[in-house]
């Protein structure tokens, strides 16, 4: 058994040529306890749906897939650390040669 699993809603649709699909999001994880059970952790609760038995709300814990657009993030990350300058979330190296005149600050 998996140590840590995703937990995800599933929501069918119908896509626009007819055809009905599965949409998945993740909205929490479960880690398995020494003793056997899995302590869940949510960061979005779902909404119940009209099921066969009435509304229901389910959730569903599967093991992580590896992410395909991990590639793309990564060279998102990198490029937007180029245009702010510096390292990732904006911060600039402000270790340089330029001087500050005394009127500005």
């Amino acid at each position: 058994m998996a140590e840590r699993m995703d937990a995800l809603v599933a929501r069918e649709y119908t896509d626009r040529d007819g055809n009905k699909k599965t949409s998945w999001t993740k909205i929490g994880s479960a880690w398995s306890m020494q003793n056997g059970g899995y302590s869940v952790t949510l960061d979005a609760l779902p909404l119940p749906v009209m099921g066969e038995r009435g509304l229901e709300t389910r959730l569903i814990l599967k093991v992580p897939q590896p992410r395909d657009d991990q590639p793309r993030q990564q060279q998102r990350q990198q490029s937007y650390a180029e245009q702010s300058g510096g390292s990732y979330g904006g911060q600039r190296d402000l270790d340089d040669d330029v001087p500050f005149s005394p009127e500005f600050r």
